[in-house]
């Protein structure tokens, strides 16, 4: 009896500690914080490095992540909350774009950045995809 107390105690333990860094976004939440970090870039002329939204503490790397994910949500009329990991952050970023975009492409773009970051990142979403 000991032993499975023991081995019910670490797993639980094991669960915690890995979701101690998962954060959840709500709709809502991921909306204000688009229009925080408008207002930034437009004041300061580059994208805060971390922005935090009712307590919550996000990296650009995770906002990115939400709102591409909210994106591809929004296109399904979903309005769901997002859960995810400490995203990492490319090793080597490159590129860039001009030009207008369609709705179709922006949705396209917002699935290629969230598949991207659910596939290639170190650290990934803790919750399945909502596609």
């Amino acid at each position: 009896m000991r032993w499975f107390a023991f081995v019910l105690v670490a797993v639980l333990c094991f669960c915690f500690i890995g979701n101690a860094g998962a954060v959840t976004l709500n709709y809502n939440e991921v909306s204000d914080a688009s229009k925080m970090i408008k207002n930034y870039t437009e004041q300061q002329g580059k994208i805060p490095q971390r922005i935090i939204i009712n307590e919550k503490t996000l990296k650009a790397d995770d906002y990115l992540y939400a709102a591409s994910t909210t994106i591809t949500n929004l296109n399904q009329n979903k309005k769901v909350e997002i859960t995810f990991n400490n995203i990492q952050a490319p090793t080597k970023p490159a590129g860039t774009a001009t030009g207008t975009l369609k709705k179709q492409d922006y949705l396209q773009v917002a699935q290629n950045v969230k598949k991207f970051i659910e596939t290639q990142r170190k650290d990934h979403p803790t919750t399945p995809p909502q596609e």
